[in-house]
């Protein structure tokens, strides 16, 4: 689970069915109105749910080149950088859930007050006084899961960072 900054990711490319100009979606929104012609409008995915992707900027010597330097770190074997060899490279298609909301939530409990006074006769004496706070807090709130069994591979969550401006419906 994961909070964010609060940045949605704008979806670019799609069209008006009314007037054929580009529309913008905000991520997690369904209905939007276009700009151009005022149309309230409502998308759908293929099967319903609207459903996005990161399109791979990863080339195959990259991919190695990252994947020896991460074999010759302080804790794996020394032979492993240079004695390893590849025998096959591919890209995995790992889907994921994405949820993003409002949470909103109270928190209840006391402010104490010390006063410390003297009395008469000069004695220090100390009164405690307890005042009832209630504090309202709103958050966006972004979670993500994989929505497959990913245990081979290690991920459990999106790296919100890798998702920043390269979301494509």
């Amino acid at each position: 689970m994961k909070m964010d900054s609060g940045k949605h990711e704008i979806i670019k490319g799609l069209m008006c069915p009314g007037c054929g100009g580009t529309v913008e979606l905000k991520e997690g929104n369904n209905v939007l109105k276009c700009t151009y012609c005022e149309i309230p409008l409502l998308v759908m995915g293929d099967e319903g749910v609207i459903q996005y992707y990161v399109k791979s900027k990863v080339n195959e010597t990259d991919t190695k080149a990252v994947a020896k330097n991460w074999f010759g770190k302080f804790d794996k074997d020394r032979k492993l950088k240079t004695g390893a060899e590849f025998t096959e490279i591919f890209l995995v298609h790992l889907p994921f859930w994405r949820s993003i909301g409002q949470v909103c939530g109270w928190i209840f409990g006391n402010k104490i007050h010390h006063e410390t006074h003297r009395d008469n006769k000069g004695n220090m004496h100390t009164t405690t006084r307890k005042e009832p706070v209630e504090r309202m807090i709103m958050k966006e709130y972004i979670w993500n899961k994989a929505a497959c069994d990913v245990s081979e591979f290690g991920v459990e969550e999106i790296d919100n960072s890798g998702i920043s401006g390269n979301l494509e419906p």
